[in-house]
């Protein structure tokens, strides 16, 4: 089987509430965790590949001004350079564990708050990976990705752009060689 590790809008960098405790610590916390939780859950699998979206919101803003990639400004925790380098080595960990295990592929899922930087982001990470046989990082720039496992088809967008009515079609349009 595949293992798909869904982790999105992790928004890291958010500045929260501070009753909340919301900082970049916390947020790496809450990452790894989820990922140890899953990896437990699906270990009993014999797993093919595991297939990683990054992106969807990965980081909170897409700049050094601390605003979304239209320009709203953003609360946050942390410098964006900080915060850039927290959420890569986060991947970087997760990526290490899960290949214990499996062979990784990740791919770049445009979110609305980092389309720009969570691409720099999967570009950096293709190659810190570029030796290793094992890893496979897209980029492809299209507003939706798809991904074909067996008879499987799965599409992948943020949803800020589309209606939900509308995915079935745009899946049979976009990827027509794979739903045929």
């Amino acid at each position: 089987c595949m293992v798909e590790l869904g982790l999105f809008d992790c928004h890291f960098g958010k500045l929260a509430a501070i009753d909340e405790g919301c900082s970049l610590t916390k947020t790496k916390d809450k990452w790894n965790f989820a990922v140890q939780d899953l990896l437990a859950k699906t270990s009993h699998y014999d797993i093919d590949y595991y297939l990683l979206p990054i992106g969807n919101d990965m980081l909170h803003i897409d700049n050094k001004a601390n605003t979304t990639a239209k320009g709203t400004p953003q609360d946050v925790s942390g410098r964006f350079e900080e915060i850039v380098h927290i959420a890569y080595q986060s991947v970087i960990d997760t990526v290490t564990v899960m290949l214990e295990t499996a062979p990784v592929k990740i791919i770049w899922v445009r979110g609305n708050h980092d389309p720009l930087t969570s691409w720099f982001l999967c570009e950096m990470l293709k190659a810190y990976f570029s030796g290793n046989k094992d890893v496979e990082v897209v980029t492809d720039i299209d507003a939706r990705q798809y991904e074909r496992y067996g008879r499987n088809l799965i599409g992948f967008t943020h949803g800020n752009n589309e209606k939900k009515k509308d995915l079935p079609m745009l899946m049979a349009n976009e990827a027509k060689h794979h739903w045929a």
